[in-house]
């Protein structure tokens, strides 16, 4: 098994929502991200970033935590509404 294709995630659940932005990875991580994590998740790509999205891409940064976090808002609202 090559480094990038093992799991980031092993035996360990996430029990809250998760927002997150990629820089690159491949699909096989995002899905191994997703299975350990029992709350929603949210995530964004932004290809051919560094380490830093905050410092580098600054505008992409901020309007995906927004976005992201306007739609897990949303989604908790409609969630606790429906009990």
């Amino acid at each position: 098994m090559k480094p990038q294709d093992a799991p980031l995630v092993t035996g360990v659940s996430v029990l809250c929502a998760v927002i997150f932005i990629l820089l690159s990875i491949s699909g096989y991580q995002v899905e191994a991200i997703v299975r350990g994590v029992a709350g929603p998740v949210r995530a964004t790509l932004l290809p051919g970033c560094g380490h830093a999205p905050h410092l580098e891409r600054t505008a992409e940064t901020v309007a995906a935590l927004t976005r992201q976090t306007e739609a897990t808002t949303d989604d908790a609202i409609k969630t606790l509404g429906s009990k």
